[in-house]
């Protein structure tokens, strides 16, 4: 059986900022746009982020994340990283928790024209990481595949 070989590219943590926009309620779930900024720091790369999540909470107690945002590294390069992925509230109050903690998962694919970080541009990575509910924090460990 084949086995994953993971290389940690950086780990991120950032906080949930106040502004968020309800879309509302879609055919598939509710919609609500958040804003995100924080810090990644790996080998050989860190710096801040920006980021914009544009969540779904499904009516089955999914919650699916699709992120887009801005990395810019403290040497001035930028990269766009974007991920998404699922979180799992099935089995909390609510549909949406506002405390406590949720795993989450995501694929994460980066773009950049920055000739040191050329090589981010063929990675496929996978972030594992969970939200804290009471802090507004997400952190993550985003690893090259």
């Amino acid at each position: 059986m084949a086995t994953i070989e993971v290389r940690l590219l950086f780990s991120v943590e950032m906080q949930v900022e106040d502004r968020a926009e309800l879309i509302g309620a879609i055919a598939q779930g509710t919609r609500s746009i958040g804003y995100v900024s924080g810090r990644f720091e790996g080998p050989g790369i860190k710096g801040t982020i920006k980021a914009c999540d544009w969540f779904l909470t499904r009516s089955d107690g999914i919650g699916e994340a699709d992120v887009r945002g801005t990395m810019q590294t403290d040497d001035g390069a930028l990269i766009y990283m974007r991920y998404n992925g699922l979180l799992d509230f099935r089995g909390t109050a609510g549909a949406t928790p506002t405390s406590g903690t949720t795993e989450v998962r995501t694929a994460v694919r980066f773009e950049t024209g920055a000739p040191r970080y050329q090589e981010l541009n063929c990675v496929q990575a996978i972030g594992i990481g969970e939200i804290g509910f009471d802090t507004g924090t997400i952190r993550y460990n985003i690893y090259a595949l």
